[in-house]
């Protein structure tokens, strides 16, 4: 109690936050909140194109060398599909044996266009069809994976 006023005091009283402070915390880090999931989704839509490129060409350099190590001694192949990559043995995807085909599934939400087919020829694994495949995410980006005549891959 103050002596000289009569009135209690009460210590600390006016420590503390005021509302204004409050918001303005509130704020921040809102805005710190909505920058790191702009940046968190750009980051995983980069990554889910590179994955999924990563994958495609995998998937090729594993049809060229089972046909350069000649598993089955026949050709070997990719075909490309929206959902999945599947590797098949033969001259050609619509000639083949499905009793060998390997499913790769891939990533739904990339646009894959271009050459579907791809085949390698066994010993050699020289490309018998050659061109190039593009994929694509939702906001446009793409990457390119090309198949020359000689099997090479640029990426």
């Amino acid at each position: 109690m103050n002596q000289l006023s009569g009135k209690k005091e009460f210590p600390g009283r006016n420590a503390g936050f005021t509302l204004i402070e409050i918001l303005v915390v509130m704020v921040l880090v809102s805005a710190l909140a909505g920058f790191g999931a702009t940046v968190g989704m750009d980051i995983y839509r980069t990554n889910t194109l590179r994955s999924d490129r990563d994958l495609l060409v995998s998937t090729l350099e594993q049809a060229r060398n089972r046909a350069v190590t000649n598993v089955g001694g026949s050709t070997h192949g990719v075909y490309i599909e929206d959902d999945k990559y599947i590797l098949f043995r033969g001259d050609s995807y619509a000639g083949r044996n499905p009793e060998y085909d390997e499913e790769v599934p891939n990533t739904t939400s990339i646009n894959v266009s271009g050459t579907r087919e791809y085949v390698f020829e066994e010993l050699t694994g020289k490309g018998l069809l050659s061109g190039s495949i593009t994929l694509t995410d939702y906001s446009g980006s793409t990457k390119v994976v090309s198949v020359n005549e000689e099997g090479g891959l640029d990426w």
